[in-house]
């Protein structure tokens, strides 16, 4: 569960969108969101030795080295109940990131709630 606090959630809109995801997203993705999670650090998606020597000369997949990331407006928008990206480590990714991230915001949501909220305010426009 990525939630700390489901008091915040509409229950049954989390069916609805659990119901069409992870529609529109490639596994791909999803793996590599493993292997970050996995590592415990961003790096570029890890291929297997044989194949992250090729395209890194590297047994194991560079890291990506946020402080060069230059003139990139950023909003972090970060949940007090996300178990998945926790206030410490977004506090981290907002110092790494430096003075491109523009807009930092903390709110009483878990993970999934940016996507209920996302999806409510969508269907209303």
């Amino acid at each position: 569960m990525s939630e700390g606090n489901t008091s915040v959630n509409d229950l049954e809109s989390m069916r609805v969108y659990f119901g069409h995801y992870p529609a529109g997203i490639s596994v791909k993705t999803l793996e590599h969101t493993l292997q970050t999670y996995q590592a415990k650090k961003f790096q570029y998606f890890d291929y297997g030795v044989e194949e992250n020597k090729k395209r890194y000369q590297s047994e194991n997949p560079p890291e990506i080295n946020l402080k060069a990331i230059n003139g990139m407006k950023i909003g972090l928008f970060v949940g007090s109940y996300d178990l998945f990206g926790d206030l410490e480590d977004n506090e981290w990714l907002r110092d790494n990131l430096g003075e491109n991230v523009v807009t930092y915001n903390t709110y009483e949501y878990g993970h999934i709630t940016f996507f209920i909220v996302r999806m409510f305010h969508t269907c209303m426009m």
